[in-house]
């Protein structure tokens, strides 16, 4: 395995795709072989299942059956799809990797033991960025993004986790694209010095 592994978390509307294809840009433009992975997988079936669950709104009545459907989404892309990406490329940026099915869960009412369990057996990320702020999109896609306590406990989720994890980095997406964008490259760089 050769490739860093950094990883995009955050609530939503807070910028994070549009980071990870910027900082894919710039890592391109540095000669750096890059593949960027969206997750869950929306045309496999467990990503059209996880879907399904988030618009219908049963991904909230139902929290533990749909942290089984997001973990099962993420380890099959383990097995069968992340070995060679690590080999073939010099970075594989994930928006959203475990954080996300983390904050998500638990702010939902999925069994924490469950869920710490299922996170451990993905592979963790040389880096992740944690996004805090306001949402910047008016447009709510699903059940979990129309609820603002819902949210708000869900931001709670992802400061917990950086401040338990020392690979976590906070961004604070109110700044500028730019001032963002910067920042994460920054880190990368730093990740890359200590190797």
């Amino acid at each position: 395995m050769k490739a860093k592994i950094v990883s995009f978390e955050g609530g939503d509307g807070l910028g994070k795709s549009t980071q990870v294809k910027l900082v894919a840009d710039i890592l391109r433009s540095q000669g750096k072989r890059v593949t960027c992975v969206k997750l869950p997988a929306y045309d496999k079936w467990t990503g059209k299942l996880i879907r399904k669950m988030l618009k219908s709104g049963t991904a909230v009545t139902f929290p533990n059956v749909f942290q089984i459907f997001q973990w099962l989404d993420k380890i099959i892309f383990q097995l069968f799809y992340m070995r060679n990406l690590l080999q073939n490329n010099d970075y594989v940026l994930f928006d959203r990797w475990h954080v996300s099915m983390w904050a998500y869960g638990l702010a939902g009412g999925a069994n924490e033991e469950m869920t710490n369990a299922l996170i451990d057996t993905l592979v963790k990320p040389d880096i992740t960025f944690v996004f805090h702020g306001k949402c910047k999109r008016d447009e709510k896609n699903d059940f979990y993004e129309s609820d603002a306590v819902y949210q708000k406990c869900v931001a709670l989720y992802y400061i917990l986790w950086t401040c338990w994890n020392d690979y976590a980095k906070e961004v604070y997406a109110d700044q500028s694209i730019q001032s963002v964008t910067d920042t994460i490259i920054q880190q990368i760089e730093c990740l890359k010095e200590k190797s």
